[in-house]
């Protein structure tokens, strides 16, 4: 059964090559390592390569008003590519090593209408 013209075909080509029916490469993902942390790392060392990401999960209870709030980021080093939503038992934060150095990313963890003391998550971020 022959498939639409759309359908891309592959076929292999001297060297191992595989091209698409336009004779264009099919496209390279790169793979970007990815270090992923949580509140029992805080006060540990985490080393992230330049060009990687760094994955933050933190404890969160959207019913009882548990969360945590970044504040510090260690600007230029670290840049946000996504923050949690503010419902589920966990917040998911990913941040993109951009420029090697190193610094503290820390974050405040609580009730958000608590008025007792909100306890530090701080991981000390060297990226190489």
């Amino acid at each position: 059964m022959r498939r639409a013209a759309s359908t891309l075909l592959m076929a292999a080509v001297g060297g191992g090559a595989w091209v698409g029916l336009a004779g264009a490469p099919p496209p390279v993902r790169a793979v970007v390592p990815i270090t992923t942390v949580d509140a029992a790392d805080s006060g540990r060392v985490v080393r992230v390569p330049r060009g990687g990401q760094l994955a933050v999960r933190l404890p969160a209870h959207s019913a009882s008003g548990y969360r945590c709030w970044l504040r510090d980021a260690t600007e230029p080093l670290l840049t946000v590519l996504a923050a949690p939503g503010r419902d589920g038992l966990v917040q998911d934060w990913r941040f993109a090593a951009v420029a090697a150095g190193e610094g503290q990313l820390a974050f405040e963890c609580g009730q958000e209408l608590a008025t007792s003391p909100r306890r530090p998550v701080v991981f000390h971020v060297l990226i190489r």
